[in-house]
């Protein structure tokens, strides 16, 4: 959710109690992340949403990155950050699939001909992701995707 003046005051006041907390130390060279849930309502919505916020505290960076996710999951904030940001994935491999490797382009009419095309794209996405660590820096791989790279048909 994009971030209008009204969140940006509940994430300022949040902001604030964390660093008025004399118990947590965000200068400690660590990343730190803080997560709240509260209900709020647009001028736009027929009713009040849940929202997800989480503050993020890198350690290179000075101040903090709020994140705002609308939600009908009753999760804890933390677990539901972790969904959206795992789904977050899948679908940039699916993009990365169709971009790189034309799984959305299907050349024929006839079911069997698009299933085989696809399984193939889907065997060099594998290939291809699956043999990058042993060929490329390890300087590199810090900046990749931390997860599952395989795709499955």
């Amino acid at each position: 959710m994009k971030a209008n003046q009204r969140l940006q005051r509940i994430a300022g006041e949040f902001e604030s109690e964390i660093l008025d907390d004399p118990e947590i130390d965000i200068y400690d060279g660590r990343h730190h992340e803080f997560y709240r849930a509260f209900t709020y309502k647009a001028a736009s919505w027929d009713e009040p949403r849940n929202v997800m916020l989480k503050l993020e505290k890198p350690v290179d960076q000075l101040l903090f990155i709020p994140t705002f996710i609308v939600t009908t999951l009753d999760d804890s904030p933390e677990d539901t950050v972790q969904f959206y940001a795992e789904r977050g994935k899948m679908e940039n491999y699916i993009k990365e699939g169709k971009l790189g490797f034309a799984f959305g382009q299907m050349s024929s009419t006839a079911f069997e001909i698009n299933a085989n095309k696809l399984q193939i794209a889907v065997l060099a996405y594998n290939l291809n992701n699956g043999t990058t660590p042993a060929f490329v820096c390890r300087q590199k791989m810090k900046k990749a995707i931390k997860s599952k790279p395989f795709a499955q048909v």
